[in-house]
């Protein structure tokens, strides 16, 4: 956790990705406001993409919802 809270402190192009990664993780939106200064509706929002990328990437009978629609 310590290296990607170094990360949300640097305001770089990428640090969208590390926002979602601390989220995976089980940080806190607060923490990450804290470290990042963002708007917590925004925070908010990106929890909720990587929320729906979970419910993406669960397996149903062995299969993942995605590529049951594929095919």
């Amino acid at each position: 956790m310590r290296a990607i809270r170094e990360r949300l402190r640097v305001p770089k192009a990428d640090r969208i990705f590390h926002v979602a990664d601390a989220l995976r993780l089980g940080m806190p939106l607060e923490e990450i406001y804290g470290l990042t200064g963002i708007d917590p509706w925004f925070l908010a929002n990106i929890r909720q993409i990587v929320e729906a990328e979970n419910q993406l990437c669960r397996v149903e009978g062995g299969r993942t919802p995605l590529l049951r629609l594929l095919e």
